[in-house]
């Protein structure tokens, strides 16, 4: 049935077609029966990438100066380019953890090095009860995890590197006192 339709259709396009005598309208008027996409004389506008405009197929366009440079859309306007927090190590950073970045013990928000974490000798109060930086975990500082003070002499406690030398001086005989720093 709709063979039989495009064919009387097709028909009378071409008694109207044929009227003046040119066959090669008749060509093309029966070629475009039926065909929805748009016509061919509605021009089509090519997108530029690095026009500024965000346009056809492209996910972001800042211009020609910023795209492809750190921080902002990639050179072919394909999506956001190399930035701090997209967990990749680009050129610059001294770290990228993504999501993790400026939180404890992983990179810097800035991604110039490590965030906030033990041992950078500032005390963080959410985390720390101190923070020595290189000292911590020495005799008289800040413990190593940075939750308190390390082994001092008078805290009540005999540290496993003064029961070691008691126990030498011991065996020998000796009666000094040993010192410990």
């Amino acid at each position: 049935m709709k063979a039989l339709s495009y064919l009387a259709l097709s028909a009378v396009v071409c008694l109207a077609a044929c009227a003046d005598g040119d066959s090669a309208d008749v060509a093309s008027t029966i070629d475009t029966i039926g065909d929805t996409s748009a016509p061919n004389d509605v021009p089509v506008v090519p997108t530029v990438c690095g026009d500024g405009r965000v346009e056809g197929t492209e996910l972001c366009d800042e211009g020609y100066e910023l795209n492809g440079t750190y921080a902002h859309c990639r050179a072919d306007c394909g999506g956001a380019g190399a930035f701090c927090g997209d967990g990749t190590l680009d050129a610059g950073e001294l770290c990228d953890d993504g999501a993790d970045n400026g939180t404890w013990n992983h990179c810097s928000i800035a991604c110039n090095g490590p965030g906030i974490r033990c041992g950078n000798g500032f005390i963080e109060a959410a985390f720390e009860l101190c923070d020595d930086g290189d000292n911590n975990g020495r005799y008289g500082f800040c413990a190593h995890d940075c939750q308190g003070v390390s082994a001092t002499c008078g805290d009540g406690v005999v540290a496993a590197s003064t029961r070691s030398i008691v126990a030498a001086r011991s065996a020998r005989g000796s009666t000094t006192r040993a010192v410990v720093g």
